[in-house]
């Protein structure tokens, strides 16, 4: 989960777990523990939170972390691919793992296969309804996956997210091709900040990268001089 500091980061209706709570606030909420916004104060930076009867006024700079999502309704098909969107140890799956449906059940019961680990899962929506399509993630929820292409959009308009670190996750993961577009050739002092200070490979030396890093090094330097511009 990301730490969300700011009020704005949620809505009347939302609902959240609790991922991590420290233990000196006296918020008697508990890691794993589902709330639901029911309030937001802007002017105090504060929400009002309510589970099990319960109200809860959590203050967002306070040492607490909430994954928080909304209830939508969704289409699933056998091929479809999903991510889970929160640790479950009934079902052994992790916020951000991916897998592929490969079966539906007359009741309902999504079988779900795990990539790089053979075995299928069987996922009760009513009991486990933590998942999502997933064909498109962010950078965060991808890490430790791979594919043979990777499309990367990112907008300077939400600079202050994108990082060098972000650039080379996302580089990473493409086995074949990385292609990223962006609304403007300003990206890339976004993707300069907080560079590593690693040798920088040269992109025109012979060979095929030894290393996702070294790959995603190499792609740094294409990347300054073959932008695609979505505009």
């Amino acid at each position: 989960s990301v730490k969300k500091y700011f009020s704005s980061s949620y809505e009347i209706g939302n609902y959240a777990y609790v991922e991590r709570i420290g233990k000196d606030l006296g918020l008697k909420l508990k890691p794993g523990q589902e709330i639901k916004i029911v309030g937001v104060d802007h002017s105090e930076n504060r929400i009002t939170a309510e589970s099990k009867g319960k109200k809860y006024i959590i203050d967002c700079k306070q040492d607490i972390d909430l994954s928080v999502y909304k209830i939508e309704e969704r289409e699933f098909a056998v091929g479809a691919q999903i991510v889970m969107t929160k640790n479950d140890k009934k079902f052994k799956v992790k916020n951000g793992q991916k897998g592929k449906i490969t079966n539906i059940s007359n009741s309902g019961i999504f079988q779900v296969e795990i990539p790089n680990q053979n075995r299928i899962v069987d996922l009760n929506p009513d009991q486990y309804p933590w998942f999502d399509l997933g064909w498109a993630v962010t950078p965060y929820k991808a890490q430790g996956v791979d594919a043979n292409h990777i499309i990367h959009h990112a907008n300077t308009k939400t600079s202050w997210i994108h990082t060098t670190e972000e650039f080379y996750l996302a580089a990473s993961r493409g086995k074949l091709s990385y292609t990223l577009f962006a609304d403007s050739s300003d990206i890339v002092n976004c993707f300069k900040r907080a560079q590593s200070k690693a040798s920088t490979i040269n992109t025109h030396q012979t060979g095929y990268p030894k290393s996702k890093h070294e790959y995603a090094q190499r792609a740094w330097e294409n990347f300054k001089y073959h932008l695609f511009l979505m505009v």
